[in-house]
């Protein structure tokens, strides 16, 4: 999913998913720059499932260093190496299986 969101965010996915992940702008240098705007949800099934929600979640908790990088290559390999907390999103119910190709 953060690969995805990182696509969004510099423009090189399709552009009618451009609007789902907007990155809050400022000013000023700050130590957690280029955070994702949470989109307010009032359901559960629409609004916390949605992959508008959940990707700004994703991007928002990555280091500041990752959502700082510009070439999609160096970011997929920080991801790889990157020893992440546990996932609490809820699309971890989702059977996940790594290598397997149907």
């Amino acid at each position: 999913m953060a690969c995805q969101v990182f696509k969004i965010v510099h423009k090189q996915s399709p552009a009618y998913i451009h609007d789902l992940i907007k990155v809050k702008s400022s000013t000023y240098s700050l130590r957690h720059e280029h955070k994702a705007e949470i989109p307010y949800v009032k359901t559960t099934r629409y609004g916390l499932k949605s992959f508008q929600y959940n990707g700004a979640h994703v991007w928002n908790s990555l280091p500041n260093e990752f959502r700082k990088v510009e070439d999609f290559a160096t970011f997929k390999r920080l991801i790889r190496k990157w020893k992440a907390p546990v996932c609490t999103s809820m699309l971890n119910d989702l059977p996940l299986r790594v290598g397997v190709t149907e």
